[in-house]
């Protein structure tokens, strides 16, 4: 028997989805909510997990001092396997690829923590699925810190996604008014006209 089928390793992709339709079609075991990141100059690498079944979610944190994102959130997935009580089936979604199908055949970079993590399957008896949301960063780590006991750190994180998608609008913005100033200008347009065009700003409600 193949490593995969010991632990019975499944995968899917997950595309056009929401936090609710991924809930409605894995509620039969526990879905492993997982992000992380890398290490920087003012903080370790970190994961971020919310361990969530029918009876409810809890919330797990911890810096991982010398480990990548990566690696960090592998080792949170790990800890999270290690919290489980009864054999299930986990669906570990997560919206970065964590290197799964190589580990399973003992490759890859990250290959002795996700060997740790399988063998923690097998220990409690679990069987794993993959879950990739695709381009469903952003949805998740706000789902994930919507779980966070700390309210206040919770809200700061909302803050700090409403500044980035308004520093986004902006930025894409100034990319039109400068492609539409070239083109009025290769055209002949008055300057008069010009100026009036960039006095225009939008209407930006973060929405």
């Amino acid at each position: 028997m193949s490593l995969a089928e010991e632990i019975g390793y499944e995968y899917e992709l997950e595309e056009n989805t929401t936090i609710d339709d991924i809930k409605a079609s894995h509620m039969d075991g526990i879905c492993i909510w997982v992000s992380g990141s890398g290490p920087s100059p003012s903080e370790e690498a970190r994961y971020r997990i919310v361990m969530e079944a029918k009876a409810g979610a809890r919330y797990y944190e911890k810096e991982c001092p010398g480990k990548t994102a990566n690696q960090a959130m592998i080792t949170g997935i790990i800890n999270a396997v290690n919290r489980v009580r009864f054999p299930m089936r986990l669906y570990i979604v997560s919206a970065t690829a964590l290197g799964f199908e190589k580990g399973l055949k003992g490759k890859g970079t990250n290959a002795g923590y996700l060997k740790e993590l399988f063998g923690a399957v097998i220990e409690k008896n679990c069987h794993l699925t993959e879950v990739r949301w695709n381009n469903g960063s952003e949805e998740l780590k706000k789902y994930i810190y919507s779980k966070n006991p700390d309210k206040e750190a919770a809200k700061a994180f909302d803050n700090k996604q409403s500044e980035k998608q308004l520093r986004y609008k902006e930025f894409i913005y100034r990319e039109c008014l400068e492609k539409v100033t070239e083109i009025l200008l290769e055209n002949n347009v008055g300057r008069n006209v010009i100026y009036r065009v960039n006095e225009l700003r939008p209407t930006v409600d973060n929405k």
